[in-house]
């Protein structure tokens, strides 16, 4: 697992920012969840067969419990497009409606309370449910998601058999680009977090951003972490207490304006390094063509690139 994973799965995990999450995908911003009906649940599932163990992780799963009634709500988050993904969420949820199904029906056999022929075929009455399983895939590339929506997407049925089409299951993937999402249906620091990775780490608009309200400046080290990670920021965390302020609640927070504006220095600075070292290189190659009168190479080296490249290689001044 990848350090964006990571960092990503442990930041949303967070059931405040779930409940964020959540209702800003699901329900456009509005509090339809809340924090205190949402628990904990196992993020692995397993099925144990006759002669085979099927075990999957997923990124986040949660329980949500409104009005005694339960919902799972997960949530998997990708990082590049994945051509498989509609099969990979559709395992996901399978196997956590046949852990259900596998404790449904250990409790009537506890009980002794299966009746009928089809009750006892089953292992369930007619009047059992299970607990619904919605998996949403957020995506964070900056590519257009071209893979696959469903599991139908992906399969051709032979020809002459067009009308088994109507008889395949979609399997729907919920996708959920975040880089697409308008920010404002977020209300937390989710918010400020994915307005910022969809600047793309261009300073302007991100400064742009900063200036026109403060709560994109100041961020909890949390999301600031997270923000360095997913932006590929080359900064170290001995480095974020530079830009560290202790707000008026006296909490820390972290100024990311100046961090990127760290950065942004850096860039230059390496620019700087790599073209002396460049200018090193061409000065070294030309001191070795005159020194060894090779004035037609010389000039040719002078106009073209490529021929200059080949040179640096078979001098070895690479």
């Amino acid at each position: 697992m990848s350090e964006k994973d990571i960092v990503l799965r442990r930041y949303l995990s967070d059931n405040k920012r779930f409940t964020d999450l959540i209702n800003g995908i699901a329900f456009g911003g509005k509090k339809v969840i809340h924090t205190g009906e949402i628990e904990d649940k196992d993020s692995v599932s397993v099925f144990q067969g006759n002669d085979k163990k099927i075990k999957r992780e997923r990124d986040i799963i949660k329980k949500i419990v409104h009005n005694s009634q339960v919902v799972y709500i997960a949530c998997e988050n990708q990082m590049q497009i994945h051509y498989g993904m509609p099969i990979r969420t559709a395992l996901y949820d399978d196997l956590t409606y046949e852990e259900q199904f596998h404790e449904l029906k250990q409790k009537h056999r506890q009980n002794h309370d299966l009746k009928s022929s089809a009750e006892f075929l089953s292992g369930m009455k007619k009047t059992d449910y299970l607990v619904a399983v919605i998996t949403f895939v957020c995506y964070y590339g900056i590519e257009e998601w071209d893979s696959h929506l469903t599991i139908k997407d992906m399969v051709k049925l032979p020809e002459g058999y067009d009308e088994l089409d109507a008889y395949l299951m979609e399997h729907r993937l919920n996708l959920v680009s975040m880089m697409k999402i308008d920010p404002s249906v977020f209300h937390g620091e989710l918010r400020e977090l994915i307005a910022l990775l969809q600047c793309n780490s261009n300073l302007q608009k991100i400064e742009d951003l900063v200036n026109k309200d403060n709560r994109y400046r100041y961020l909890s080290e949390e999301t600031f972490e997270t923000l360095m990670v997913l932006s590929d920021a080359k900064i170290s965390f001995e480095e974020w207490k530079k830009y560290a302020k202790a707000n008026q609640e006296g909490k820390v927070e972290y100024d990311m304006c100046r961090a990127f504006e760290q950065l942004e220095a850096r860039g230059r600075q390496a620019g700087i390094q790599q073209g002396e070292q460049k200018l090193e290189q061409m000065n070294h190659l030309y001191s070795i063509l005159i020194a060894e009168d090779r004035f037609e190479d010389l000039k040719k080296a002078v106009v073209d690139k490529d021929f200059r490249e080949e040179l640096y290689q078979k001098m070895q001044l690479v």
